[in-house]
């Protein structure tokens, strides 16, 4: 019995070690009492773990080295959870404001990135996740007032735009993403399961799963407490909850519960190795050494650069000639992974307009009177492109504006005779006339005084002829 016991301690040691941590983990408690109520842990990638206190409002940090803590502000109304972004600012979930801030390493408010949702305020920001975009994804459940009609799961991308995904939860809670950015983990405080989403392109979600489910004491108990989330380089998935923090493998099976002395709201990797789990849990922070390193966001995704937008112009072309007065309407056509933010086009250097969403056109006349007055001569055209995630791309061409020559000088009226259109190769006039035939873009071919012009040795397309100045079209196949 001894024997069979052995072997299957040593398995499920095993198990353990490498799904999801040593078995055998002291949970460490760090702070003293101190504070009210904490959540929110991020680690800054050097030495110290930020964490919030939602009823004190206070941000504080923890120096890892020193043991040491420091309230940095006093006033944050409510701060929730936080996350590093990439310039080493602070994106925080400002429940009481119903914002979404960005605060330097001193707790000092910078900007505001989001504060409304159609016109009104949101409830009450949660928690939140930044992807390798820049574009931040968030919770907002409402703890008391209710402002938006729902509680839902927005994302805010990179150009500011705010989308929102997820609205079939009763209190959207934790949110996540995966090491390499294409699944999103979400939770629900009066739920137990934790959903899946494949994300796309521009950050919207699809295939909704339910990912995993909570393990309860009490099985017909709903309201899990569920709450911020880690993971691990193994894709283990960390989950506080009333329960402690339980462990799920990357197919969401559960593997375990470590429990606390406290009810857990947050979890974070960080530390020297990044094997150091933070747990915010009631009043304190506490810690627990992993054996598996953990996954620190949006720094440890494995995205592919993105390239510079693809730019062209599709309706002029380098060194085209152009009549003067004629329709010029620069198409463009912009495309990136991330989303166009905008298109601006310059003329001859000088900003003309700026166009935020597809088709990236520019119209004559009381749109854009510049193109419809351009000098003769010389002019060059440049398009710039600004993708979503920042990337951008410039093209440019060159024109020439012409001049079409219209005063023919006789006074008596001449027609064209009736010809199939477009085959012909002779033109007749009715009586000897003073003509002139040009090219579609203008440009004088012959002149003369006759009765007929002589096409045939012309190759097929488009021309014009010019009659005491009427224009008619010609088409010659």
């Amino acid at each position: 019995m001894r024997k069979y016991l052995h072997k299957i301690t040593v398995t499920a040691i095993a198990c353990l070690i490498s799904c999801g941590g040593a078995v055998g983990q002291t949970v460490t408690k760090l702070s003293t009492d101190q504070y009210n109520f904490v959540e929110g842990p991020t680690w800054d990638g050097r030495d110290n773990v930020y964490f919030t206190d939602v009823n004190g409002n206070a941000i504080i940090k923890y120096s890892t080295s020193k043991k040491t803590f420091k309230t940095l502000v006093s006033n944050t109304k409510k701060a929730n959870g936080m996350m590093f972004n990439t310039d080493n600012t602070l994106v925080v979930c400002e429940g009481e404001a119903g914002n979404l801030g960005v605060r330097d390493t001193n707790g000092i408010i910078l900007r505001t990135l989001a504060t409304t949702y159609n016109t009104i305020r949101f409830n009450s920001p949660n928690d939140l996740c930044i992807d390798g975009k820049g574009g931040v994804y968030f919770s907002d459940p409402t703890w008391g007032t209710m402002y938006q009609s729902q509680n839902r799961m927005y994302y805010r991308n990179a150009a500011g735009t705010i989308t929102a995904l997820i609205t079939d939860m009763q209190k959207p809670n934790g949110v996540l993403l995966s090491a390499d950015g294409g699944t999103l983990y979400i939770d629900d405080s009066w739920s137990k399961t934790i959903r899946s989403y494949s994300v796309l392109a521009d950050g919207t979600l699809n295939n909704k799963k339910d990912f995993a489910l909570l393990q309860l004491t009490n099985p017909n108990d709903n309201i899990s407490g569920a709450d911020g989330m880690a993971l691990d380089v193994a894709g283990n998935l960390y989950v506080a909850c009333k329960r402690g923090v339980q462990v799920f493998d990357k197919n969401g099976l559960f593997i375990k519960n470590i429990t606390f002395p406290e009810t857990p709201t947050n979890c974070e990797f960080g530390g020297a190795n990044m094997t150091t789990l933070f747990v915010t849990a009631g009043k304190n922070l506490y810690s627990m050494e992993n054996t598996i390193k953990g996954v620190r966001h949006p720094f440890d995704y494995n995205t592919v650069p993105q390239t510079k937008p693809i730019l062209s112009f599709t309706n002029l072309v380098n060194n085209q000639e152009i009549a003067s007065g004629t329709d010029l309407n620069p198409n463009v056509s912009a495309t990136h992974s991330s989303g166009i933010a905008n298109v601006v086009l310059y003329v001859d250097n000088v900003f003309l307009r700026q166009e935020s969403q597809a088709p990236y056109d520019w119209g004559l006349g009381a749109n854009d009177p510049t193109l419809n007055t351009l000098a003769e001569g010389q002019h060059t055209l440049k398009a710039i492109a600004t993708a979503v995630s920042g990337e951008v791309a410039e093209t440019s061409i060159s024109i020439t504006i012409v001049k079409i020559v219209t005063g023919l000088e006789n006074n008596h009226e001449e027609v064209l005779n009736t010809y199939p259109n477009p085959v012909v190769d002779v033109l007749h006039f009715s009586k000897p006339t003073k003509w002139e035939l040009l090219t579609s873009n203008g440009l004088k071919i012959e002149e003369g005084m006759s009765e007929m012009v002589d096409m045939g040795a012309l190759s097929a397309g488009t021309y014009l002829v010019s009659m005491n100045g009427i224009i008619k079209k010609v088409v010659k196949k």
